[in-house]
């Protein structure tokens, strides 16, 4: 540490006597841009909606979801199928660690070459994608700021970026340009 603030010294000094020119060039790595940071706090936003829609025992004002469903019913809407999203869950994990499912650039799942051929694994992974489409039209509705032609495919490809970043070891994964890749 002492090293350091020497060497800040140092650069400091030169640069205060006109005998150095110092140039900095500073890259931040693993950020989050507003508009992700944004769109995120939407869907965690979305999350505790469920959550106090499920336990009757929040003390929040909440309606019942019969009743949102008639005042906003896309909120209503997402807020189904984000619980159901979590449903899914479990089983989703189980046959992306089966190699059968994949994340893709564009925020969706999608079969990998070994899940081709299995129907209730293309059923489940047209429900989620099914469930996604509707929280991305949510979190783009409610985000004013996207500026896209496409607000729901911004929604989307931030996603994609999200769960292909959150990947585990052994996961598939199909990158923009459609090629498939197992995560280390």
């Amino acid at each position: 540490m002492k090293s350091r603030s020497v060497l800040f010294g140092v650069v400091a000094v030169l640069l205060a006597a006109g005998c150095a020119q110092v140039e900095f060039n500073l890259e931040l790595v693993d950020t989050k841009t507003m508009m992700e940071n944004q769109i995120i706090g939407s869907y965690e936003e979305l999350g505790e909606d469920v959550w106090l829609v499920s336990n009757v025992r929040s003390g929040e004002e909440l309606p019942p979801l019969e009743e949102l469903a008639e005042t906003d019913p896309e909120r209503a809407r997402a807020l189904t199928a984000y619980a159901d999203s979590l449903f899914l869950d479990e089983e989703l994990r189980r046959l992306k660690a089966a190699g059968l499912v994949g994340e893709t650039a564009e925020g969706y799942l999608a079969l990998t070459p070994l899940g081709v051929d299995d129907p209730f694994t293309a059923e489940l992974v047209e429900r989620e994608n099914a469930n996604r489409r509707i929280i991305f039209e949510r979190l783009a509705a409610v985000t004013a700021e996207l500026s896209a032609p496409d607000p729901v495919a911004e929604v989307a490809r931030t996603y994609g970026r999200l769960f292909t970043e959150r990947r585990l070891p052994g996961y598939w994964y199909r990158d923009a340009a459609g090629g498939w890749h197992v995560a280390d």
